[in-house]
């Protein structure tokens, strides 16, 4: 004969009291205990071997015979093996259920009431209606006090209810998500970038070169558009700058040996540490899950300086100073978006910023060709929305 046992954790529900000293919570008068599914059809004599495995602390038979009750009419039977004991130091004992009609919303159980093996000397079959109370159930151990359980079963669903149960909280779950709103978002970030630039002098013929890198903290607010493939609004972001060695480097003379002939100063200029970025975005929605959604975003927009020069050389009677007008920016990187209430959402933001940084007359009375200038910022900001 064919044996084994398939845990059933979510068929089947036995229900005992708590054992506990002192005082407890009425949540913790009850705790759940497993059965498992006898595999093999039912049969007087009944196969232990693989369950022993489960509770090798019990001395359990190889094989158990019981007598079986009239199952003539029965279309199915199901047989469930546990271990239940009346207190944490009383002895455990081999628990059997027959069931019939085990996998439908009403369950018959015949229950061997006095534990002696025989089902045709106990009380009449048990009906358990699927999602109803579990019902009290007593055995009687031979001189030893009763056993006490409750027995039930949860509600099963037919393939069609599930489905229309999953509709039903896909749209419980689409409902939390903005759609055709008006957002109000704030943010908060970082960023690291370079500020470079380059340019050959042509009044001694040698190139020119500039290289600075700096951090950058930031805080602002989103006025966003919700659609739903779509987003569009408006962003203002306040930035503060700072910046690490600056390197200018002037080649005035060809190598020759040790000789670079490259003059190198260090931090002679200093920029505008705060600005005002304000813009507009626009995204594409991709939804991964019901709650979370990647979105590729394009940004626009203008930098304004809170500080009015640009000072390429600040060293005393050096000072050459560059008037700061508003600079264009534009910035392309993807957003993570995840629900996390009713029109509510954190998002978080990866973008990549290029500023067409170009001071008033930058390199004025300097006869020049050639000027490349490259700012750009790798950004990271943490956000947090909510609908109007």
């Amino acid at each position: 004969m064919q044996s084994g046992f398939l845990l059933h954790a979510q068929e089947l529900q036995i229900l005992l009291p708590n054992q506990y000293e002192g005082k407890a919570n009425a949540k913790e008068l009850e705790y759940k205990e497993t059965f498992y599914v006898y595999k093999a059809s039912v049969s007087p004599v009944i196969q232990l071997k693989q369950f022993k495995q489960y509770y090798p602390e019990l001395a359990l038979p190889d094989t158990l015979r019981i007598e079986l009750p009239d199952l003539s009419h029965a279309k199915d039977t199901t047989l469930l093996l546990g271990v239940l004991q009346e207190e944490v130091t009383a002895p455990a004992h081999l628990v059997l259920l027959l069931a019939t009609d085990y996998t439908t919303n009403e369950v018959t159980f015949y229950v061997d009431s006095n534990m002696d093996g025989n089902y045709n000397n106990d009380e009449a079959p048990i009906l358990v209606q699927a999602g109803k109370t579990p019902l009290d159930i007593n055995l009687y151990p031979m001189d030893e006090k009763p056993l006490q359980f409750s027995l039930g079963i949860p509600k099963r669903t037919s393939i069609g209810e599930k489905n229309q149960e999953l509709l039903k909280e896909l749209r419980r779950k689409s409902k939390m998500k903005i759609r055709n709103k008006l957002t109000l978002g704030v943010h908060a970030g970082v960023g690291v970038g370079r500020l470079t630039y380059e340019y050959d002098n042509l009044d001694i013929a040698y190139p020119t070169w500039y290289t600075v890198r700096f951090t950058e903290r930031a805080l602002g607010l989103n006025l966003d558009y919700e659609a739903t493939k779509f987003r569009v609004g408006v962003n203002a972001t306040l930035n503060n700058h700072f910046y690490y060695t600056s390197y200018l480097n002037v080649q005035f003379a060809e190598p020759r040996g040790l000789k670079t002939g490259i003059l190198t100063e260090r931090n002679i200029d200093t920029h505008a540490l705060n600005r005002l970025q304000v813009g507009g975005s626009v995204a594409y929605k991709i939804p991964l899950t019901a709650y979370l959604e990647v979105q590729p975003i394009f940004s626009a927009g203008q930098l304004f300086y809170l500080s009015d020069n640009y000072f390429s050389d600040n060293r005393p009677n050096k000072e050459i100073a560059y008037a700061l007008s508003p600079d264009f920016f534009y910035e392309v990187g993807v957003r993570i978006d995840v629900t996390v209430g009713q029109e509510k959402a954190l998002f978080l933001d990866l973008v990549n910023n290029t500023l067409k940084w170009r001071p008033n007359n930058f390199l004025e009375g300097i006869n020049f060709s050639s000027l490349a200038i490259s700012h750009r910022t790798w950004k990271i900001n943490l956000g947090y929305k909510i609908s109007l």
